[in-house]
């Protein structure tokens, strides 16, 4: 099978996935897309406001299981990487070492922990 994007393909005997994600800038507030899911345990939280405008940017990226959690982008002609072990102590201590991917790294801490999914290799193309 050819890797073309919006493609499935095996590589390896791991499962390749193209991912597209278009582009949004949340200009005040948050969004809050993300918070049904925290109003469902807990109905005090309020819904909050935003105001989010769409850009014409988007993330492309390739994701493959892995026995890691591996993230690797391009960005302003540099290339970052960062891989660690499944286990909170590997992802905190590479959180602290890469602020780049802190991000990155705190949401597969938390799928791994609350929802115990295995590792994942993420490129940003």
């Amino acid at each position: 099978m050819e890797d073309n994007e919006g493609d499935m393909s095996l590589k390896d005997n791991r499962q390749r996935v193209y991912l597209t994600v278009p582009g949004r800038l949340c200009l005040f507030g948050e969004h809050t897309d993300w918070v049904s899911e925290y109003q469902r345990t807990n109905p005090n939280i309020p819904s909050g406001k935003a105001i989010v405008c769409l850009v014409d940017m988007q993330i492309t990226a390739i994701a493959e299981i892995s026995n890691f959690v591996c993230f690797s982008a391009e960005m302003n002609g540099r290339q970052y990487a960062v891989q660690c072990e499944l286990f909170a102590a590997s992802i905190e201590k590479a959180i602290i070492g890469n602020p780049i991917f802190a991000y990155v790294l705190s949401t597969c801490s938390y799928m791994i922990n609350r929802y115990g999914v295995g590792g994942i290799d993420i490129k940003v193309i």
